[in-house]
């Protein structure tokens, strides 16, 4: 059984368990990708610049953005494990979320000085100054 043709954004180890699979993996070049299912992007056919078989105990390293494919030859039992890094949404999100969680900034920006001007929704420089300092 295998996934397909696909690339992952993380890194990626295969550690041969039981039994042998072949492994295919390509470079990093753009491929057009399409989705056979909902939940499965792949990508089309590409040129291996490693085409292996994995004996027990074998590990393949695969980083981001290769293209791969596995498939076993006989019955067979791999791990992947990957290792992602947060996307900047997943990073500002844990940071709202441990602001919440330790009751931290809950207070809202001031200027009891602020001048009126022609333009009331113009930032001055130095009031994001202040709201950059707030934000750290």
């Amino acid at each position: 059984m295998a996934v397909g043709l696909h690339i992952d954004q993380y890194d990626v180890f295969i550690i041969q368990g039981l039994g042998r699979r072949h492994w295919r993996v390509g470079e990093k070049i753009a491929l057009k990708q399409h989705c056979p299912h909902p939940d499965l992007l792949q990508v089309e056919h590409f040129a291996a610049i490693i085409d292996e078989q994995l004996e027990p105990g074998d590990i393949l390293y695969i980083p981001p953005g290769f293209p791969h494919e596995g498939y076993s030859i006989e019955t067979s039992l791999n791990y992947s494990v990957g290792f992602r890094s947060l996307t900047s949404r997943e990073l500002f999100s844990s940071f709202a979320d441990y602001l919440i969680a330790n009751d931290l900034g809950n207070y809202h920006y001031s200027d009891p000085d602020i001048a009126t001007r022609d333009n009331p929704a113009m930032i001055l420089p130095t009031e994001l100054t202040e709201i950059q300092h707030i934000m750290q």
